[in-house]
């Protein structure tokens, strides 16, 4: 069984302020600080540094200073990337440094990283690594992003993770079969929510969709932009709401299809309008949108198809949406 390494970090700050001081198992080994030149080498140096990095790592979820990851990642660059273990113990010894400023600071006990597995454990970490910069790249991309960018990508995520499911859910558990052949037709936001009675759930059962969507707004809305559901009514013309179908009345092709679109309600609150039909596909208008529909003039059910007042299938004007 491996011991357990117990790692304490001691800052000694020298009067050229170069040398950092790392004591592991009441060994002291001093590492590099701001400027000055590395000091360890060979395998054990890679095993100082490896531990040294974790438990920093650890130290920075255990104090929720989050804040530090993308500088601390930035000094993983040197190793992960560019096999470079000298400035790597610089870096490290800088960051100690600034962060922790002469105090001692009592990391949590981890595991020593045997010497024959130090490749295997940089494997792993560049791994780890890539991860990380990855998240962080994200991370980064949504706070750079406007207001109208941030409801955009949540109008098409809406569509994508509450929309479609919802309708999956609703047609499979046949919550409107007027026509009883053992297929449900797909419904409208707020039968999906359950603000409305269906034939076979009372008013309040579903919750199918919830949050913003589900607050019974006409037309729904959520994070700055509005959303509406079609189904068909025949082949050229569509149901726009529940109260327009006739008690009994089940189109064959309610059965089969649906398209639901959401546009921005202004120009700060969004710049693109989406669509997306019963195979989950999501499409974007591939001109820019002037943002002619509002919550009076809604699209209309066949705008994917270049307004031909038919439920068609070649797209005019649109194309699929991939981000």
């Amino acid at each position: 069984m491996r011991s357990i390494l117990l790692l304490i970090i001691v800052i000694l700050l020298s009067a050229c302020g170069s040398t950092v001081s790392v004591e592991m198992n009441g060994k002291s080994i001093e590492i590099a600080g701001v400027d000055g030149d590395p000091q360890l080498g060979g395998e054990e140096g890679k095993q100082a540094l490896l531990c040294v990095y974790e438990a920093l790592y650890k130290r920075m979820l255990h104090d929720n200073r989050h804040e530090l990851e993308k500088e601390l990642m930035s000094t993983a660059r040197h190793v992960f990337v560019d096999d470079d273990w000298g400035k790597w113990e610089q870096e490290l010894g800088s960051y100690i440094q600034k962060h922790y400023d002469g105090k001692l600071v009592a990391i949590e006990s981890i595991n020593p990283i045997p010497l024959d597995q130090i490749d295997s454990t940089m494997e792993r970490g560049k791994r780890s690594y890539n991860r990380h910069i990855k998240k962080l790249e994200r991370e980064e991309a949504i706070a750079n992003q406007s207001p109208a960018e941030r409801n955009t990508g949540a109008a098409a995520a809406t569509l994508k993770a509450a929309i479609f499911p919802g309708q999956i859910h609703f047609q499979a558990g046949k919550y409107n079969d007027a026509d009883a052949n053992g297929v449900g037709r797909f419904g409208f936001i707020d039968e999906m929510a359950g603000n409305r009675a269906t034939i076979a759930a009372m008013k309040g059962e579903l919750a199918l969709i919830t949050g913003p969507l589900s607050m019974n707004k006409v037309p729904a809305t959520s994070k700055g932009y509005y959303f509406k559901v079609y189904l068909p009514n025949g082949e050229d013309a569509a149901f726009s709401s529940a109260d327009q179908i006739k008690m009994g009345h089940e189109d064959a092709l309610m059965e089969r299809k649906y398209i639901c679109y959401a546009w921005p309600i202004n120009k700060e609150s969004g710049d693109k309008i989406f669509a997306m039909t019963e195979d989950g596909q999501l499409l974007s208008m591939t001109s820019e949108y002037d943002h002619r529909y509002d919550n009076k003039n809604l699209p209309p059910f066949d705008l994917i198809w270049g307004d031909k007042k038919k439920w068609g299938r070649d797209l005019v004007g649109w194309a699929y949406h991939t981000k």
